[in-house]
C-alpha cells in the first residue's frame, strides 16, 4: 500500500480548507442577508429561522397580526444573535463585567428564541 508523501497530503488539506471556505462563503451570500455580521460560530443561519417563519405562516395573509409578530420576533431573533455574537468577539472574558455583559446578552437572546418559538407556534394554530 503506497501511502501519499508529506507535501501530497498537505496539498490535499490545503485544497479541502479552499474548497470548505469557498462553499461556506457562497452559502452565507445567498442566505443571510446580514452577511458576516452574523456569522456564527455554531452556523445556525439567518435564513434557516426566515424559512421557518414563512413555512409556519404560509397560509396566513400578509396582514395578518399573528404572521407580522412572528416577523417582529425573528427580527428581534437576527438582533440578540448579532448583538450576542459581537460581544462574544469583543469582550475580554478574564474581566467579570465582561463575562456578565456576555451571560446577560445569552439570556436575552434565550428569551427572544422563546418568543420566537411561540410565534411560530401560534402562526401554526391560528
Amino acid at each position: 500500500m503506497l501511502l501519499p508523501s508529506p507535501l501530497e497530503f498537505q496539498d490535499r488539506r490545503i485544497g479541502l480548507k479552499r474548497e470548505k471556505g469557498s462553499l461556506r462563503n457562497s452559502y452565507w451570500r445567498q442566505s443571510v442577508r446580514l452577511g458576516k455580521a452574523f456569522a456564527l460560530p455554531t452556523f445556525c443561519p439567518v435564513c434557516t429561522f426566515q424559512l421557518i417563519v414563512k413555512n409556519a405562516s404560509s397560509l396566513l395573509e400578509d396582514k395578518n397580526p399573528v404572521k407580522l409578530e412572528a416577523e417582529a420576533m425573528l427580527d428581534d431573533l437576527i438582533n440578540s444573535f448579532t448583538s450576542l455574537n459581537s460581544l462574544a468577539n469583543e469582550s475580554d472574558i478574564q474581566v467579570a463585567s465582561s463575562r456578565q455583559r456576555v451571560a446577560d446578552a445569552l439570556m436575552d437572546t434565550i428569551t427572544s428564541l422563546d418568543k420566537f418559538e411561540q410565534g411560530v407556534k401560534d402562526c401554526l394554530e391560528a
